[in-house]
């Protein structure tokens, strides 16, 4: 498309098509950049050390979601964050577990009139479980298996942006903490992301 673009606008202003052309390539180079950015953040997730901390989970959470508010700016969302009993964990690797359980809930509730999204708790015989609720499309439990797989979408790309990664980076980061994440939801019903932490 770049050779496109040189040889038919070589010596002419940019029109509307060659604008939309443009508009293309920086879009499609935009998701390459945070294909490669996924990657390197799956890679370095197995491999940097570990440093295991008290986290202020309620906190974090809060954290999370006012920082991805600044690029939502024009969207209401009610929020609910119960309160949060604190984990021991690596800081920089279950904020982002946060990020990308937050972030989702946000995306897939994108299409949906009045979106609330719910950060909770539950105590049971394994200990607490954290989990991110949403009320957005949803998913089909049949193809649950292909969940937390890599470049795996349950939706199509057209309406939802993302590149597939982000769930297996959760899951690898939990693992190494020797945690779990496990999901529920139902089409047009909203999803609920749940995690657990030892200790």
């Amino acid at each position: 498309r770049l050779e496109m673009l040189k040889e038919d606008y070589s010596d002419k202003k940019f029109d509307q098509k060659a604008e939309q052309l443009v508009e293309k390539i920086i879009g499609r180079a935009n998701s390459m950049n945070k294909l490669i950015d996924s990657l390197l953040s799956f890679s370095r997730s197995g491999r940097q050390a570990m440093n295991v901390a008290a986290l202020p989970m309620k906190q974090m959470a809060e954290e999370v979601f006012a920082e991805l508010m600044e690029h939502e700016k024009e969207r209401k969302i009610a929020l609910e964050i119960e309160d949060l009993p604190n984990a021991n964990g690596d800081t920089v690797l279950i904020k982002q577990v946060w990020i990308n359980l937050i972030a989702n809930a946000m995306k897939y509730t994108r299409l949906t009139p009045v979106v609330k999204i719910t950060v909770g708790c539950e105590e049971g015989e394994s200990g607490i479980t954290y989990y991110v609720q949403d009320n957005g499309v949803g998913f089909d439990m049949a193809y649950y298996n292909k969940m937390f797989g890599m470049f795996q979408r349950l939706h199509d790309t057209s309406s939802f942006d993302g590149n597939g990664i982000g769930l297996a980076l959760t899951q690898r980061i939990l693992q190494r903490h020797g945690g779990k994440i496990w999901a529920t939801g139902e089409l047009d019903k909203g999803a609920k992301f749940s995690f657990t932490l030892p200790g």
